[in-house]
């Protein structure tokens, strides 16, 4: 082991392994093993782990709702992903005439349950993009015919 494999070797049973934030021994935030969250900013190296790592918990939330979502196409899934993703599952279980829609694949009344929603009205550019990419299962606008 070379000594960084060693500090951490050391650092993991001394600190322990919190997942959630909260204060240590003096008062700082803190989360995982000992990160002062107070005076260490996270990079955007563990900020782009974390966001991958909420993908896929977004995507093993989604599979439990929807058993053959791997059969939607790659736009209404990442439009699915995303309302997953900022909703977090008890409040995305909440949109129930959006999931049987969703399952039904009518995808137009889907879209307008997003957008019929306090969700929409806090969030309208995000969510009327969204509603867009699931209702024509495109990611891009499509071209101006000018």
């Amino acid at each position: 082991m070379n000594y960084i494999e060693e500090a951490a070797h050391i650092l993991r049973p001394a600190e322990g392994f919190r997942p959630t934030v909260y204060k240590d021994s003096v008062d700082v935030l803190t989360v995982g093993y000992g990160h002062n969250l107070e005076s260490n900013a996270i990079t955007i190296s563990i900020a782009n782990s974390m966001l991958y790592d909420d993908i896929a918990s977004s995507i093993f939330y989604l599979k439990k709702t929807f058993p053959n979502f791997h059969t939607n196409t790659n736009a209404r899934k990442t439009a699915m992903i995303c309302m997953m993703f900022q909703l977090g599952p008890t409040s995305f279980q909440e949109f129930k005439k959006f999931i049987k829609h969703a399952k039904a694949k009518r995808w137009h009344d889907a879209a307008k349950e997003m957008l019929d929603s306090k969700w929409g009205r806090n969030h309208p550019e995000r969510v009327l993009f969204l509603s867009r990419v699931l209702n024509y299962d495109m990611l891009k606008p499509p071209a101006s015919s000018n």
